[in-house]
């Protein structure tokens, strides 16, 4: 396993792995915490150290084997104060990870629809591990490249896995993007800004890679912008930059990949926009939990308390601390490790769920008491997800989209999805269409379906879920940018194959057509 940047607040005492014969880097330590490198039989390897003002602390291993270093606070271990630790996300399929020192009762979550192993126990999302002995060792077995875990404590608090998987992907309302497992950028489509980063604005209906020298984790698009994330947590954009969307301090537009600036780390990234206007922002989240965000600003939807546009990160105000995101053509959703969800920017039609129609510029507290695991943004609308695998939505109803077997107009605070469905995974197309996965790899869906984007044969809407025909067990969906009027849809299968149905007027499908379908059709140059 190569080196990694270990990002991690510790809060009580510690273990970190550090890999043999490479350097590490912990970074977050508090400034001024004491630690020692031990060997495998907990033998001092050298000094104990201080970590630098800045709070990092870096080491060469000479060591071909790997050994941990026990960071500790000076305080006392015995409290039971929340401890979330982000797993690196570089071990390859079947690889493992091992994290010692945990403690009794700790909660290990694993991302959605995946399996985590921990010595003899093993769990499928939602279900999760529970240590039994103090300073357990934990072996974590990774089923997915690329794949980070948060551990939780035993006092109810579950945060969701940070999926920062090779099985990312994104639809706009012209274009396909996602990511091969060996970290390349592939994608198909319009290309009318240099979207597909291959230093062309050449159209293409089968996928074409980015230009080479870039290995990434994650992707997203919207409104022909292109923002993906390394796995040293910058971040790199191309396209369309007329707002600054792209965060290089310019509005430039590039037709290959530049990087954000500010030297951040995020572990999740998105951009969106309203592709009738046309305009865009994007967003990144740090290991910590603090959201930066660039671009547009004309509905206060950065969360800065103005409305101010910025072509470089600024952060979103309150002193928020998120564990995922999403982001809607002109709002904004951030999930806490509670499960509180909180919202900013425009709301007209209630997509907020503060039980209002009223705008905000900051953040303010979804409504109800909820406790979700993962936050969907749409067209005027969200979905969320609970634990129970119980899908819930907020906003403009008036396709369907909120599952309810109604038309209502909108609702402003969160309601249910009929029929009894458990997801583990969910997304919102960016024409009013949503979706969730099953455990048994079922994709069902609701809401608009003027171009098959449903996935059943048909182009009539539904105002309740109905499943995607085929028969497939498909492993992820692929995200659906906010752009206001995307209305494709695709999803992985757990061979790495991507299928795709809906619009495909720009060859988005990637089928090497620009027919349309209402059914699942196999995405080219997968895997």
């Amino acid at each position: 396993m190569a080196g990694y940047n270990n990002d991690l607040d510790y809060t009580l005492s510690q273990y970190a792995i550090l890999t043999g014969g490479a350097n590490n880097t912990l970074n977050n330590v508090l400034p001024g915490v004491s630690g020692t490198v031990l060997t495998s039989n907990g033998v001092s390897a050298q000094p104990s150290f201080q970590s630098a003002p800045s709070g990092n602390f870096s080491w060469n291993s000479t060591s071909a084997s790997s050994q941990s270093c026990l960071v500790n606070n000076g305080y006392a271990t015995t409290g039971s104060s929340q401890q979330n630790m982000y797993l690196p996300g570089t071990a390859a399929i079947g690889g493992e990870i091992k994290l010692s020192n945990i403690g009794s009762g700790y909660v290990i979550q694993p991302p959605y629809g995946q399996t985590v192993n921990l010595l003899s126990q093993t769990a499928t999302y939602p279900s999760n591990l529970q240590t039994t002995t103090a300073n357990a060792a934990a072996d974590l077995v990774c089923t997915n490249a690329n794949t980070s875990w948060t551990v939780v404590n035993n006092e109810g608090s579950y945060t969701q896995g940070i999926v920062t998987s090779a099985l990312s992907g994104s639809f706009s309302f012209a274009d396909f993007v996602y990511i091969k497992a060996n970290g390349t950028a592939w994608g198909c489509g319009q290309n009318a800004q240099g979207e597909l980063g291959n230093q062309t604005v050449t159209s293409y209906s089968s996928p074409i890679a980015t230009v080479a020298g870039q290995s990434y984790i994650q992707i997203s698009i919207a409104n022909n912008t292109t923002i993906a994330l390394r796995g040293d947590g910058t971040a790199w954009s191309w396209g369309y930059n007329g707002q600054g969307q792209i965060g290089n301090n310019s509005t430039t537009s590039y037709s290959s990949p530049v990087s954000v600036v500010g030297g951040f780390s995020f572990i999740q990234i998105q951009t969106a926009g309203n592709a009738t206007v046309p305009n865009g922002f994007s967003a990144g989240l740090t290991s910590l939990g603090t959201l930066w965000m660039w671009g547009t600003n004309g509905d206060g939807n950065l969360g800065t308390l103005n409305h101010t546009s910025y072509s470089s990160p600024v952060s979103v105000v309150g002193n928020h601390s998120f564990v995922q995101f999403s982001l809607g053509p002109t709002y904004a959703y951030g999930l806490k490790a509670t499960g509180d969800i909180w919202s900013w920017g425009f709301n007209s039609a209630g997509q907020l769920g503060t039980q209002t129609t009223t705008s905000y510029s900051s953040p303010v507290s979804v409504v109800g008491n909820h406790s979700f695991i993962q936050v969907a943004a749409g067209k005027t609308y969200f979905l969320a997800l609970k634990i129970d695998g119980s899908c819930w939505g907020c906003g403009l109803n008036s396709a369907g989209q909120i599952g309810t077997q109604s038309t209502t107009a909108s609702y402003s605070s969160p309601v249910s999805v009929v029929g009894g469905h458990s997801f583990i995974q969910i997304a919102c197309g960016g024409f009013g269409t949503s979706y969730g996965l099953k455990a048994n790899g079922q994709i069902w869906s609701w809401g608009m379906n003027p171009s098959g984007q449903i996935g059943n044969n048909t182009t009539t809407s539904y105002s309740s879920p109905v499943s995607v025909v085929g028969g497939f067990a498909f492993a992820n969906l692929v995200t659906c940018s906010q752009d206001t009027e995307g209305q494709s849809m695709g999803a992985w299968l757990t061979n790495g194959q991507i299928w795709s149905w809906g619009l495909n007027n720009y060859g988005q499908l990637g089928n090497n057509t620009t027919t349309s379908y209402s059914s699942p059709v196999l995405i080219l140059n997968t895997p």
